[in-house]
């Protein structure tokens, strides 16, 4: 599957999710979806939307995954393991945590 189709596989499963009053599943599709505005969680989706897209583009062009070249597979772990650590602050209605799966199911950072 390709990284990008992870990330909308990720928004259609928690579309309609909510925890009591809290409809954190469409506070995260909506903060997602409106990336390019200026807020932590929207410079966080078009991050991780930039590492599934250069990972896919390298697949196009190599056929090959990413994750397996030596140079540049450890410096696109990097970039993941830093949005990781940036789900620690202010995340404006995304929610980390699905962030945090959607990373490490994409395979872009250093602990799966």
């Amino acid at each position: 599957m390709e990284r990008r189709s992870m990330i909308a596989d990720s928004l259609d499963k928690v579309a309609g999710k909510a925890h009591g009053q809290n409809a954190w599943g469409a506070n995260h599709v909506r903060t997602w979806e409106a990336r390019g505005q200026l807020s932590h969680g929207q410079a966080i989706a078009t991050m991780v939307h930039g590492l599934a897209v250069y990972a896919d583009a390298y697949r196009r062009r190599f056929d090959s995954d990413i994750s397996e070249d030596g140079v540049l597979g450890p410096a696109w772990r990097e970039i993941g393991d830093g949005i990781l650590a940036l789900l620690n602050g202010e995340l404006d209605g995304l929610d980390g945590g699905t962030v945090d799966g959607l990373i490490r199911r994409m395979g872009a950072c250093s602990e799966p």
